[in-house]
């Protein structure tokens, strides 16, 4: 299925209000899983537009065993990357680490998405309706209708309905570097994850518990177990998770490789 004329017209508006709602947010980018693009920002050059899509299809193919990729958080030093599937369509933005997050995620969890959808949805064409023509003898010798005496009819009290509960947000997927980490206060079953994605979870899931993360490797090897906020505030903890050697030998990875998390929401 290829982005039409029609698509590509709200898409792009919406992709140029980027920069007013959100200041921080340098390149926006709306493509398709086969590579095509809908709608950029004026400074994402094509270079960076195919090379975003390539990494993200390598990315894309690996996490084929758990369902694909809804949400996708890459944190750097001072900015960060993210990607939300839309039906058929990814919606990726660089924005710095500063940016407020409510207005971003509000942008690419609510609004965009919500276009797309509207723009997913065929529009029927009104019915005509046809009356068919009184005859006059009809109109005239036509019998005068009685009205009925009979008592009206009692519609039943309607039950209460159960309050209404909005759908949870798409669970967010992170991609962290291992470190291993060691000691006797070092507990064995709890990892240790950037205190800023931990603050974007409880952002993102209001009053919702999340004590549980799922932690999977690139050759499909899962656990699940408890985590906590890496304590060191430095930038050379972003981006990492700290794992001890009984979850690392679960896993069967080490320091260095890749690893896929998600919370687990209760």
């Amino acid at each position: 299925m290829t982005v039409t004329e029609a698509q590509t017209s709200p898409l792009q508006t919406i992709i140029d209000e980027f920069k007013t709602l959100s200041p921080e947010t340098t390149n926006a980018l709306i493509f398709k899983g086969n590579g095509q693009t809908a709608a950029t920002t004026q400074a994402t050059s094509s270079d960076q537009t195919s090379k975003l899509v390539l990494c993200f299809g390598s990315i894309s193919s690996q996490a084929i065993s758990i369902g694909g990729v809804e949400s996708l958080t890459i944190h750097a030093a001072e900015s960060q990357l993210n990607i939300t599937a839309m039906d058929n369509f990814y919606l990726a933005t660089v924005s710095s680490r500063s940016a407020n997050q409510e207005i971003l995620k509000s942008l690419t969890h609510v609004v965009v998405p919500t276009v797309v959808r509207l723009m997913d949805q065929p529009v029927s064409a009104p019915k005509e309706i046809k009356s068919e023509p009184i005859k006059l003898e009809e109109a005239i010798f036509e019998e005068p209708v009685l009205q009925s005496t009979e008592e009206p009819a009692v519609d039943p009290i309607p039950e209460p309905q159960p309050p209404y509960e909005p759908a949870l947000p798409k669970t967010p997927i992170n991609q962290f570097m291992v470190e291993k980490i060691s000691g006797l206060l070092v507990a064995a079953d709890t990892v240790r994850i950037d205190s800023d994605v931990i603050a974007n979870w409880s952002s993102l899931y209001g009053d919702k518990e999340i004590t549980l993360v799922n932690i999977e490797a690139l050759d499909g090897k899962k656990t699940t177990c408890k985590f906590k906020p890496i304590k060191e505030a430095k930038s050379s903890a972003k981006g990492v998770i700290q794992i001890p050697e009984k979850i690392l030998q679960a896993l069967e990875t080490e320091k260095g490789k890749l690893v896929m998390v998600k919370p687990i929401i209760e």
